[in-house]
């Protein structure tokens, strides 16, 4: 594995290295050809702190929901499995080949669901109920196309909205199309 590492280092120090153009604060303020030009420019850039941790004060009642609602996003064996979102990782061969890394695109949606969701509560209630119910309406839409024996996979197409409107039948015309 070292050696591999020492070909990527070699390939981005004397090749990539030569052709990207990093723009970060660190990089002009290092770099004396940049940093005279914004210098030259009186240009500045304003010092950022490091950021401040701030905690909100719940009540005993508001602290035990949110971190039981903590706790169901985010635990896999009691909480939400987000199975939604990782509906291309159960197709079958040969279905599964036709996209590819179906496993771990499928696992990582799940873990980008997750994380949305735990934002979504730090975020705001409202945010958070917006998501939930989103969450609720895909699940809801999934269980539809089970019952009825019909999986759509359409990640450009409003599969969600189309099942519960019960119009099947223009998104499997959208899907052909």
């Amino acid at each position: 594995m070292t050696e591999v590492k020492k070909i990527y280092e070699e390939i981005r120090v004397k090749a990539l290295e030569q052709i990207i153009v990093r723009r970060t604060r660190t990089d002009l303020k290092e770099h004396p050809l940049y940093w005279d030009d914004i210098q030259n420019q009186n240009l500045l850039f304003p010092e950022v702190e490091i950021p401040i941790k701030i905690l909100y004060k719940l009540d005993t009642q508001l602290e035990q929901l949110y971190d039981k609602t903590i706790f169901y996003i985010s635990d896999h064996d009691k909480g939400l499995t987000y199975n939604r979102y990782k509906a291309i990782g159960y197709l079958k061969l040969p279905k599964k080949k036709r996209y590819q890394a179906a496993d771990l695109i499928s696992s990582q949606l799940a873990m980008i669901m997750k994380t949305l969701l735990v934002k979504r509560i730090d975020s705001s209630f409202f945010a958070f109920k917006q998501s939930l119910k989103r969450f609720y309406e895909a699940t809801k839409a999934m269980v539809i196309m089970f019952e009825r024996g019909k999986i759509f996979i359409a990640p450009n197409l409003q599969v969600t909205e189309y099942i519960l409107a019960d119009n099947e039948d223009a998104l499997l015309d959208l899907a052909i199309e």
